[in-house]
């Protein structure tokens, strides 16, 4: 049966449970996780040059069940047709992706932000898009931390105010704002016991607006 093209697609999960073309990019997974040495990548390419939907797929594959962590029933539905779970007759290079994927798939909290829509012809209005990206973000993916018998009291208060758009869009909050992924990160390595991967695509949308727009 063929499948569909998924023109425009950018986010891999949609990508796969709709039935669509995938080129299979899986073998990044294994060269930036396991075989590079850094810390910190920096992936420059053109636009459309396919950076989100790679990036979609690293979230897909590395980010644990936050409700059950041990079931890896998702990462392994979506992944089942790619190169990375694929089993090809070659025992030495079969071993080194089954204990890949053994150690990386599904282990990790993840945090993953896109900037694509923090601009704007001034500070003020590229700050209110960033404090709207991260409220989004934090209801949508992280508001299970309020519940965590890991974090303190005070902590949870915190974790409030990126519930609180009005809060996090004044400027006087500039502290709490541009500590987000510091806080963040911290709070989920604290739940999880676990090292926290942060993916974050679109980085010099603000960037380039802010020096175009002269602030």
């Amino acid at each position: 049966m063929r499948k569909k093209t998924g023109v425009g697609a950018e986010n891999f999960r949609d990508l796969i449970e709709h039935g669509c073309y995938y080129v299979d990019k899986t073998k990044l997974l294994k060269k930036v996780f396991a075989d590079s040495q850094t810390f910190v990548q920096l992936v420059i390419r053109p636009r459309c040059f396919g950076k989100t939907l790679t990036m979609s797929m690293f979230e897909s594959f590395l980010a644990l069940n936050c409700k059950d962590p041990e079931d890896l029933s998702l990462p392994k539905k979506l992944f089942a047709d790619t190169w990375i779970l694929k089993r090809d007759g070659n025992p030495e290079e079969d071993k080194i992706k089954e204990a890949f994927c053994e150690r990386y798939m599904g282990k990790f909290p993840v945090i993953s932000l896109s900037l694509k829509q923090v601009e704007g012809p001034d500070f003020k209005t590229a700050y209110k898009k960033l404090a709207q990206v991260l409220c989004a973000y934090v209801d949508k993916n992280l508001i299970y931390l309020k519940e965590s018998v890991h974090l303190t009291n005070e902590q949870k208060k915190i974790l409030d105010c990126f519930l609180d758009l009005n809060f996090l869009r004044a400027e006087e909050n500039l502290d709490i704002l541009s500590g987000s992924l510091w806080y963040l990160t911290q709070w989920l390595h604290q739940h999880h016991g676990i090292k926290v991967i942060v993916l974050i695509d679109a980085y010099d949308v603000p960037l380039a607006k802010a020096w175009s727009n002269g602030y």
